[in-house]
């Protein structure tokens, strides 16, 4: 009986065993399977759709929906999100984003910049204040970025604006077709300045009609960009000049270098050195030198401008630099183009994510400015492309080419012809240029808010006929002037002069 009883003691206990190891079996392979498995928020997350805007010169590329489409593929399998690309003409862009942050558009990246109305911007709250998303998801940015990239772009302590790595440095320069050049024996090496300039012009005036000596940059982009004595301080209203002893801020459009540069435009243009329709043409460069009515444009010197600004216009082109020496360093070229965030984002933190990306992602970079490789371009080095056969700057179905809207310049690709060491030369350059002394100061114009308003819009009215010759100064200076000082122009220079001395005191 005890025998019995010990030997179903056994069973018992040796069916115990084998259910527990069963059980334990099953639980192993539920806790692996739910390993393997992604998290249930990854499963059900829907992908964040991000609007983002830039604007473009020209025409929007034929096949933008080709590459918004690859863009989107790679965003998605990187942070989830998918990106509609907002391009926008130059001459358009700065109304159109005012138009699309005052009213409830979504808007979650876009490019500004201080000559585009940035400051008004952020003073009006249309921007949201980036710190705590930089730190949160731009450690890239704040890794890659210099400190005092980021540090200058505050207003009231706070950043609204993170600049995009690129040229931080310019000399005045005009960009003329080599063709001609080389056609009419004209030596750039005799250019030292603007009088120079205009001897060339006229010299393609005599002998090339039907060509424009002097056409137009872009739509409403104004020459004092690129021609500048001055550090403009962000909004060119209260100017610092070049050759200053002091720290004195003065109005540009009272000085004399003013006049003499819009007299002398309006000489040009009287003379027919300027394209007779400056004033309200929307062609771009790349139209008005494919159809051979354009030699020169203004365009600030940098390293690569050349082929830079060939494969723009479809034709060779040769940068003469005239009246600096040396690069400057400004204000305006760390706040030329910065990325920001729209007041109406839904998705700030993603959209903080993506422009991180724009910081190392390659890839992404590359797809943004060129387009699809082996589509739009095909690289022969690793990292120098080329146009695919019948395909050139003219034609092509997609070319941003503008690496300086995109992050971090320095990743992209250069063309074939270019020096692959450009980006390596672009940081000597930066680093060989003098110093603004009013680089890195921001203007808050909360005190002013009015006059900024009414500013821009009386600048709007006159600055881009005057600088462009296509209005007589004789009778549109004075007026220009007295109309500025109608809308506050000594009380908001006044006000960035106190500013702008507290600042330079605590630097």
């Amino acid at each position: 009986m005890i025998r019995k009883f010990k030997l179903l003691s056994l069973l018992f206990i040796t069916l115990l065993l084998i259910l527990s190891a069963c059980n334990k079996s099953s639980s192993t392979d539920v806790s692996e399977e739910r390993e393997d498995q992604p998290k249930g928020d990854e499963v059900t997350e829907e992908p964040t759709e991000l609007t983002v805007a830039f604007y473009i010169h020209g025409e929007t590329p034929r096949d933008l929906q080709l590459v918004e489409d690859k863009v989107s593929e790679h965003t998605l399998d990187k942070i989830n999100a998918k990106v509609n690309l907002m391009p926008i003409s130059i001459g358009d862009y700065q109304q159109q984003m005012n138009l699309m942050l005052s009213g409830n558009e979504n808007l979650d990246l876009l490019i500004t910049s201080g000559r585009m109305g940035f400051i008004g911007f952020a003073t009006r709250g249309q921007l949201l204040e980036l710190d705590e998303l930089i730190e949160e998801y731009g450690v890239d940015i704040q890794n890659i970025l210099p400190e005092e990239y980021l540090s200058s772009l505050k207003l009231k302590g706070k950043t609204y604006g993170i600049p995009n790595l690129k040229d931080m440095a310019g000399k005045n320069g005009i960009n003329m077709r080599v063709d001609l050049l080389e056609k009419h024996n004209i030596d750039v090496n005799n250019i030292k300045t603007l009088a120079d300039v205009e001897s060339v012009l006229r010299k393609i005036k005599e002998n090339e009609p039907g060509v424009d000596p002097n056409i137009h940059f872009g739509p409403n982009v104004h020459p004092t960009n690129f021609v500048s004595w001055f550090d403009n301080l962000g909004d060119f209203f209260g100017v610092l000049p070049d050759d200053t002893d002091n720290l004195e801020l003065v109005n540009l459009y009272e000085t004399p270098e003013y006049e003499e540069f819009v007299k002398t435009m309006r000489n040009w243009y009287t003379d027919g050195l300027i394209m007779p329709d400056i004033a309200t043409s929307t062609e771009s460069v790349g139209e008005l030198m494919g159809a051979n009515r354009g030699f020169s444009y203004f365009s600030a010197y940098k390293p690569g401008i050349d082929e830079q600004e060939s494969r723009k216009s479809g034709t060779p082109m040769k940068n003469v630099t005239f009246d600096q020496e040396q690069p400057y360093s400004y204000t305006h070229h760390l706040t030329g183009q910065m990325w920001s965030i729209g007041r109406n984002s839904k998705a700030p933190e993603k959209a903080m994510e993506l422009l991180n990306l724009m910081f190392v992602d390659e890839e992404l970079v590359n797809l943004l400015n060129w387009g699809i490789e082996g589509v739009h371009y095909e690289k022969v080095a690793d990292n120098v492309i080329v146009y695919p056969e019948g395909v050139n700057a003219s034609n092509t179905r997609y070319s941003i080419n503008m690496p300086y809207l995109w992050g971090n310049s320095f990743l992209t690709y250069v063309m074939e012809g270019e020096d692959p060491e450009l980006w390596d030369e672009l940081q000597k350059y930066n680093e060989s240029a003098i110093n603004s002394k009013g680089l890195g100061f921001l203007f808050d114009p909360s005190e002013v808010s009015s006059e900024l308003t009414a500013l821009t819009n009386v600048r709007n009215e006159y600055a881009y006929g005057l600088e462009t010759g296509s209005v007589d100064p004789e009778r549109y200076l004075p007026e220009f002037i007295e109309r500025l000082r109608e809308a506050g122009i000594d009380k908001y220079i006044a006000e960035k002069q106190k500013q702008f001395d507290e600042w330079n005191k605590n630097k």
